[in-house]
């Protein structure tokens, strides 16, 4: 069993990193048949079971691909999720946007404010940075638009023992990653067998199939308004 499964079977996890390790396990092979078995026997909590049939929907195997298909009610039907056009003319309810905001997961990976994990890049003052329709790309296709510094990296270890996350600091003699749910791993150099740079956002695509299409643009809309970063009292 490798680290991501340990993490995402682990009940004393926080639910950000678990989350956060069901999107990671999709990305490869061998993680991803071990996601799908964990479906198969149960053994997800039933607000993962979403999340993980997204994960599989983009997983590289045809076989997790397949299992994920025959799971697809589980998410919005591709049919009814909204072009980007429609989106951008859509009236958002703003007084919804944060409760999307949490059942998006984005608040298991971003702070505004004081609120949220500290993952990925801080949303405070975003919608004073970026339009309406730079939001939502960067929400469906969030591999197009990596910030700067959140390149992720995927370490594995002569233990056979799989990393994925950011760096945060390396020397010759040991590398630091910061993985799912903020924390820190430091690596030794000499355990490291494979090292390899991913160009693919760690930032999971999909949401548009956890959120219905009024909620995403309620979203958007909600991130708009994040204009100013409150000074600390």
């Amino acid at each position: 069993k490798n680290y991501l499964t340990a993490v995402v079977t682990n009940e004393s996890q926080p639910e950000a990193t678990r989350l956060l390790a069901i999107a990671a396990m999709g990305q490869s092979s061998t993680p991803a048949r071990e996601l799908m078995a964990l479906v198969e026997q149960n053994k997800l909590p039933k607000e993962f079971l979403a999340p993980a049939i997204r994960a599989l929907t983009l997983s590289p195997g045809p076989d997790t691909r397949m299992y994920a298909a025959e799971k697809s009610d589980l998410l919005v039907p591709v049919e009814s999720r909204w072009p980007l056009e429609k989106l951008l003319v859509a009236t958002p309810d703003i007084t919804k946007g944060f409760a999307a905001f949490q059942k998006g997961g984005c608040i298991k990976c971003h702070k505004i404010g004081d609120q949220g994990q500290d993952f990925g890049p801080a949303l405070t003052a975003i919608g004073a940075r970026l339009t309406s329709e730079q939001l939502f790309l960067s929400i469906l296709k969030p591999s197009e638009t990596i910030s700067l510094g959140y390149e992720s990296i995927s370490v594995v270890t002569d233990q056979g023992t799989l990393y994925t996350g950011f760096v945060t600091t390396e020397t010759k003699e040991t590398l630091t990653l910061r993985i799912p749910g903020g924390l820190q791993k430091m690596i030794p150099q000499q355990r490291i067998d494979v090292r390899k740079r991913s160009n693919t956002s760690l930032m999971p695509v999909g949401i548009d199939a956890v959120l219905l299409p009024q909620e995403l643009v309620n979203l958007v809309g909600w991130l708009k308004t994040q204009q100013t970063v409150k000074p600390k009292e």
